[in-house]
């Protein structure tokens, strides 16, 4: 099993690099590697798709297509699982400037849950001290603010926020 989750994750980031100015061919490969990652149950998927560059790719991709709603939500979601499962994917993250990049995607976001589970994505990260001095660097701590100033009455985000918040305390 772990050797079919590690080729799988490879796999999925050799079509992420194939096909860098393919924003669809991007958004599909990053629900994919993020429906392996749920499903998976240790963190070889995770290991496999970081050594191949689908971090990287993946940031780059969301800092071309910051203003599409449905990139962002799956690769938040993609991103905030590998860095959870392996530390090589959290260095991979912070590396490729992905805090930042997140950060500069979320001051665009008007719709309140597509807010929330970013927000969360940061929350997760932030849990981890060695992502959290890059969020808090890249005004992630602000922009969360912001956004729960601006959604009062969305509860998911009042809640995640205040998640990422207290992580970030």
């Amino acid at each position: 099993k772990d050797l079919l989750e590690a080729q799988a994750g490879q796999l999925l980031a050799q079509i992420m690099l194939r096909h860098p100015d393919e924003p669809s061919v991007q958004l599909a490969a990053a629900r994919a590697l993020a429906a392996c990652a749920e499903a998976g149950s240790d963190r070889s998927l995770a290991t496999a798709a970081v050594g191949a560059g689908a971090v990287a790719s993946m940031v780059n991709t969301l800092h071309d297509n910051q203003s599409k709603s449905d990139m962002l939500w799956c690769a938040c979601e993609t991103l905030s699982l590998l860095s959870v499962m392996d530390p090589a994917a959290r260095k991979a993250v912070t590396t490729t400037q992905g805090p930042r990049v997140i950060t500069e995607a979320l001051r665009r976001v008007a719709d309140p849950s597509l807010g929330s589970h970013t927000v969360y994505t940061l929350a997760c990260m932030l849990a981890k001290k060695s992502m959290s001095h890059q969020i808090i660097g890249a005004d992630g701590v602000e922009v969360v603010v912001q956004l729960m100033q601006r959604f009062p009455q969305h509860e998911a985000m009042q809640a995640d926020g205040a998640l990422a918040l207290g992580w970030a305390a």
